[in-house]
């Protein structure tokens, strides 16, 4: 064969076998699926379809809660009338009993909210959270422990917890205090503008109250319900012990009806705050977006909040006054209120926030239309007051507070006093009745 005969006989075995790659891959572009129906009846699962396996130790809620409910602890109310034995062990009670005995409304201030009851939830592994929660509006709160159901473990999770397992190791009032202290740190969490935290929120509140009272002026509202909404908009903090040094610190509010809270997580040993909610998180951002703004200052000249001495709080004329017998009690009710700076700096930027700027209330102070005043009907009972007039259209204005001597309580009178009280302070709760003694 020539050359040309060759390669002529080449190039048509190629060509031959491009045209059958080409013509089978277009019967395979070409071909349907073929479709599988498996036909199933009502609700019923497909038989080829089968549920993801549970875990070994899933499912097990009700076993984590009876571990828990049959835990044996000691007693913090022992029988009086049975006399122990030299080394012999306390008394015990499961911490279901000391559930039914109110010791956790007792000890912890918890009577009057819902109870939520027993509750678990499953984590990983053979490991359960246990709680028995009242619920404060949106947030529950009680004693948690963690749950190892296979190894029949019971452990506190957080300092309510702890107290069922060992009443002497926790300090309720100590626990208070720290709740107190939570909040202080949050409310005076600072940003780059120098606005703390808690004026940032009342900010946000003032705005919603303005809001609500030009729908009002212009007829959109509803009256004295509109105007309930907006004097309650502001329902407080409730501070729950996570673990450790870890707190979560909630404040609930209603905004156009709906309840709702911004979650703060606080380490109470570091000092260290982070949202753990949107709201929370547009607290803070509007924090960091703050444009410099001077608030006004009712604090008088005469009063220095953070002497280290009480006694020497007072000063300038006002010092040896305060000493004066007849003065003493009216001085001491006015301190209740003054001493307490995170709640004057609220109220300073709830009434900033009514006119542009501060100069408005300095010239006020200067003309002596803005002033503190103290009365009494009651040796114990002080109204106290600060009353502040920025014009005439207005008219004399007062924010003022009941302060009881003798209770040493302190009770907002007004819708600003209760927004700024409630701003920095636990929302009050109260002490179920101890059970009567065996």
């Amino acid at each position: 064969m020539s050359k040309r005969q060759i390669l002529y006989i080449v190039l048509s075995f190629v060509t031959t076998v491009v045209l059958l790659l080409i013509v089978a891959v277009a019967i395979l572009l070409l071909q349907k699926p073929q479709v599988t129906i498996v036909w199933t009846k009502g609700k019923e699962a497909p038989a080829e379809v089968k549920a993801a396996a549970r875990g070994k130790w899933e499912g097990k809620e009700k076993l984590a809660i009876k571990m828990v409910k049959e835990t044996q602890v000691p007693d913090p109310e022992p029988d009086k009338r049975k006399r122990r034995k030299k080394g012999e062990e306390p008394e015990t009670i499961s911490i279901d009993a000391l559930a039914e005995r109110n010791f956790f409304q007792t000890r912890f201030k918890l009577a009057g909210l819902e109870l939520v009851g027993w509750e678990a939830r499953y984590l990983k592994g053979s490991y359960y959270f246990v709680s028995y929660n009242r619920r404060d509006n949106l947030v529950n709160l009680g004693p948690v422990w963690l749950v190892d159901v296979s190894r029949k473990e019971v452990m506190p999770k957080n300092i309510l917890a702890r107290a069922a397992m060992n009443p002497e190791a926790v300090n309720a009032d100590q626990h208070f205090a720290h709740e107190r202290q939570v909040i202080g740190s949050i409310a005076n969490h600072s940003f780059t503008s120098g606005v703390k935290l808690g004026g940032i929120m009342l900010i946000h509140f003032s705005n919603l109250t303005e809001d609500k009272a030009a729908r009002k002026a212009s007829g959109k509202a509803k009256g004295a319900k509109e105007a309930k909404e907006a004097e309650d908009q502001i329902v407080g903090w409730t501070i729950v012990h996570d673990h450790g040094e870890t707190y979560r610190a909630y404040f609930q509010w209603t905004e156009s009806g709906e309840p709702t809270y911004a979650d703060f997580e606080f380490d109470y040993a570091k000092k260290a705050l982070r949202s753990r909610n949107l709201q929370a998180a547009n607290f803070l951002n509007m924090g960091n977006d703050f444009q410099d703004e001077v608030r006004a200052s009712i604090m008088p000249s005469t009063f220095k909040p953070d002497a280290e001495d009480p006694r020497d709080a007072w000063t300038g004329p006002s010092r040896d006054r305060c000493r004066d017998k007849d003065f003493k009690k009216q001085c001491d009710a006015m301190a209740k209120i003054l001493s307490d700076a995170s709640q004057i700096e609220a109220v300073e930027w709830l009434l900033t926030t009514q006119v542009e700027g501060s100069d408005a209330f300095e010239q006020c102070k200067r003309d002596q239309r803005c002033k503190w005043s103290a009365t009494t009907d009651d040796n114990n009972l002080y109204l106290i007051s600060y009353i502040y007039n920025l014009d005439k259209d207005r008219g004399e204005q007062h924010v003022s507070w009941n302060v009881n001597l003798k209770s040493n309580t302190i009770t907002p009178q007004d819708a600003i006093s209760q927004m700024a009280f409630r701003a920095v302070h636990p929302r009050p709760r109260q002490a179920a009745e101890p059970p009567p003694s065996p």
